[in-house]
């Protein structure tokens, strides 16, 4: 006797609704993609120590100075690269905030409106420390120094 395959699922999953399955796997990927990203970054960040190695093993050899570790050499000394990213975070921060606001207030989710507040007050704590920083002239620490091993 033969028996058809048609009256029984190929796979268990093939009876999932497909939203269901959409809800698991997303977030999942979602998880994975930032595993990826993390990867990379401390790939390229190793790659870039190894690189500022070698070249300080060539100058050395050959008698030079050692080359200032930094990514942008020209604001490492004077400390703007540090005040620029926490205006830059300061901001994207506070437009996080307002977003969230404004998401859950127009989803009739009025509740959770204020979860928008923490990045936002985040946004202004990085906004005016910046501001503080220009005004009084703080320093940041030295970036010219190599990283450790």
């Amino acid at each position: 006797m033969i028996h058809s395959l048609s009256s029984q699922p190929l796979l268990p999953l093939l009876e999932i609704d497909p939203g269901i399955l959409l809800g698991l796997i997303l977030p999942l990927a979602g998880i994975a993609l930032a595993g990826v990203v993390v990867v990379c970054s401390l790939y390229f960040q190793h790659r870039r120590r190894e690189m500022w190695h070698e070249t300080a093993r060539v100058a050395l050899e050959k008698g030079q100075p050692l080359p200032p570790w930094s990514a942008n050499s020209s604001d490492a000394a004077t400390g703007n690269q540090e005040v620029r990213n926490d205006l830059r975070a300061g901001f994207v921060l506070l437009g996080v905030g307002v977003g969230l606001f404004f998401f859950f207030h127009l989803m009739n989710l009025r509740p959770l409106a204020g979860i928008g507040a923490i990045p936002a007050f985040i946004g202004v704590a990085l906004l005016l420390y910046s501001l503080l920083a220009a005004i009084f002239g703080w320093k940041h620490r030295a970036e010219s120094i190599p990283p450790k091993s």
